[in-house]
């Protein structure tokens, strides 16, 4: 037998049936308890927030939990030829301007 190879056990996937079982079990003694009477006098029996807390809690089994989540809204607008025409005039004559300025006319080694 090659050595880390399984041959044996449960297959992948396979469910569990003692846990099943269990689980089965649980269920149904909780779905008896909650169309009992017994129930909603337990549930009258508690104070207000009390009542809410424990609702609170028994949701948590019978509806799933919501995930927050984001959403990037932005949105990528592609350039037509003349947006970029226009970025690179407006960009061109940002570098002809600052040339200008640095060129101010005056010659630095005459001073």
């Amino acid at each position: 037998m090659a050595a880390g190879k399984k041959t044996g056990g449960r297959k992948a996937g396979t469910p569990n049936k003692v846990s099943g079982a269990v689980r089965k079990a649980i269920s149904e003694a909780i779905d008896g308890y909650y169309t009992s009477e017994q129930f909603m006098l337990d549930m009258a029996a508690l104070k207000p927030v009390e009542r809410v807390q424990a609702m609170e809690k028994l949701a948590q089994y019978a509806v799933p939990k919501l995930q927050s989540t984001t959403l990037d809204a932005t949105v990528q607008k592609r350039k037509t030829i003349e947006d970029r025409l226009l970025a690179a005039s407006q960009e061109a004559a940002g570098k002809q301007a600052e040339e200008e300025d640095i060129d101010d006319g005056f010659d630095d080694d005459e001073a």
